[in-house]
């Protein structure tokens, strides 16, 4: 539906996809070139967890610098913030400085993802 819009509706596409308290899926949005134009500071917020959760579908122990650094977040508020919307699920080392992560909600896989995942399932 995104690609057939242009302009305003595409801006309140987005603006309504972001902003829904239960939509956490929306890939195909932000692939597209005026997707970060539209972006307040509330829904930029919202991604920021989800990019957690995609960083846990590589590795499972993220460390505090890297989530930091690599999702602009100035402490660690935010990482306890989206354990608390239940897409994560792990435990906040603070000795250790990082998250072990136990569990995430699923993500849309990206585009070059799928054969990969065909192929994975189709060895196991």
């Amino acid at each position: 539906m995104a690609k057939s819009v242009k302009d305003a509706a595409a801006a309140k596409l987005i603006q309504d996809a972001t902003s829904a308290p239960g939509v956490l899926v929306f890939s195909e949005l932000l692939e597209l070139s005026y997707t970060q134009e539209p972006l307040n500071n509330a829904q930029i917020t919202k991604l920021k967890p989800l990019s957690i959760v995609s960083l846990a579908s590589e590795r499972r122990i993220l460390p505090y610098p890297l989530l930091l650094a690599l999702l602009d977040m100035p402490n660690v508020c935010e990482l306890i913030h989206a354990t608390y919307q239940d897409i994560i699920r792990g435990k906040l080392d603070q000795k250790e400085e990082q998250l072990e992560v136990e569990y995430t909600m699923g993500r849309d896989a990206e585009p070059g993802k799928v054969d990969e995942l065909l192929e994975a399932l189709r060895s196991w």
